[in-house]
């Protein structure tokens, strides 16, 4: 991978003296998706108004196809111009709900896009190259009475045991993979599974009720019949992240530091009024985070693009720590454009710049928005604009 071209160095802040900037390490490129919803109702990317063959045919020379299959396109229109992504953290709905077709679509757009992924020298073959955690969605709620909290996550955990995630099914907290780290590129990520809690009956009455119902969950025919059943009840999609995980945060010397979850850690502005939308223990969660100099948030859940600053006043002091919800990559239950986010890591020596910017699905095209760079941890930022990258 070569080095970043001289305006994005400019951007990062990074000396253009070509001496220098030669010896600098490539740009890791990751992008941050989110909310893919397989199996759901995805937007699509011609709006054809003819249902005849004749319209279909005409809709699929157009184009025609959901954002799902535009964003491989687009991955392999980036990679003939050498800036395919290095690594991808999906921050969960990889399924629109646990069923066995709809996680085969899945694991094959995966290998698909796994296959057109960049090569970069600080990763090794054997450094996983697309990180998921788990969403509401991936939830199987028909299990949440079971009287182990995990087993409403095996599904997940079975279906994509081949990425790594945080390993929810495990009901020893300590044995839960925690961290995944990139040595060479001095990252770490931080995987947190913030859908623990998923598809909890939110009234005492319809749990006994759900209980009653258990054979008819065992013996329905079909999907449609199981949705029907779980569509009987009132249930609650909480985002938290267990007490003992967070108090498995630390600080490590050498790494930048991103953690993942699901749903927002902080309120993200919209016009719903939502319960249980973000973490529950949000405070909590932050602390921790901070305590562990957390550099950058990722989290989705909302299909809404997002990006802020926070600092926790008396903790960590000078400690700024940054949060990028990503777009919806592909579902149409969103008032915004589909989109995820790029995130550039760039070092400098033994320090790093991180850049974020957010893609939107535009016209057919994937356009580059102005985003934002920092250093870890630090408060001032500046913007990022004419950028050279642009695909398009």
């Amino acid at each position: 991978s070569a080095a970043a071209p001289p305006a994005l160095l400019s951007q990062t802040c990074i000396p253009q003296d070509p001496v220098l900037a030669g010896h600098l390490p490539g740009v890791l490129r990751i992008h941050h998706i989110s909310d893919l919803h397989h199996g759901g109702y995805l937007r699509s990317t011609v709006d054809s108004k003819d249902e005849t063959k004749a319209g279909r045919r005409i809709a699929a020379l157009a184009g025609a196809g959901t954002p799902l299959d535009s964003y491989l396109g687009h991955i392999r229109q980036l990679a003939s111009q050498g800036l395919a992504p290095h690594l991808v953290i999906v921050s969960g709905d990889v399924v629109n709900r646990p069923d066995e077709q709809f996680g085969e679509q899945a694991l094959g757009w995966l290998t698909q896009l796994r296959s057109l992924l960049a090569a970069h020298p600080d990763l090794t073959a054997q450094d996983p190259r697309i990180v998921l955690v788990g969403g509401n969605h991936d939830v199987s709620w028909e299990l949440c009475l079971e009287p182990q909290q995990e087993a409403r996550h095996r599904w997940f955990a079975e279906t994509f045991a081949g990425y790594p995630h945080p390993d929810l099914q495990l009901a020893d907290r300590q044995a839960r993979r925690l961290f995944l780290r990139y040595p060479s590129a001095g990252l770490r990520l931080a995987l947190l599974g913030s859908a623990e809690s998923g598809g909890e009956v939110s009234r005492d009455e319809d749990r006994e009720l759900l209980d009653a119902c258990r054979a008819e969950f065992a013996e329905a025919a079909d999907q449609a019949r199981v949705r029907e059943l779980i569509h009987r009840f009132e249930r609650l999609d909480p985002g938290v992240v267990a007490r003992d995980v967070l108090d498995r945060l630390t600080q490590e010397p050498g790494y930048v530091t991103v953690a993942v979850l699901h749903h927002p850690l902080s309120p993200v502005p919209a016009v719903e009024v939502a319960p249980y939308t973000g973490i529950v223990n949000a405070g909590q969660a932050k602390r921790a985070l901070v305590a562990a100099r957390t550099s950058l948030v990722l989290h989705g859940h909302t299909h809404l693009g997002f990006l802020a600053a926070e600092r926790l006043l008396g903790q960590a002091p000078g400690w700024t720590m940054r949060i990028a919800g990503a777009a919806t990559l592909a579902s149409a239950a969103s008032d915004e454009q589909n989109g995820y986010n790029e995130i550039f890591l760039a070092r400098e020596g033994a320090g790093h710049r991180i850049l974020v910017r957010p893609v939107r699905l535009d016209g057919g095209q994937w356009q580059p928005q102005s985003g934002v760079a920092f250093k870890p941890g630090a408060p001032d930022e500046c913007a990022l604009t004419d950028l050279v990258e642009d695909p398009s």
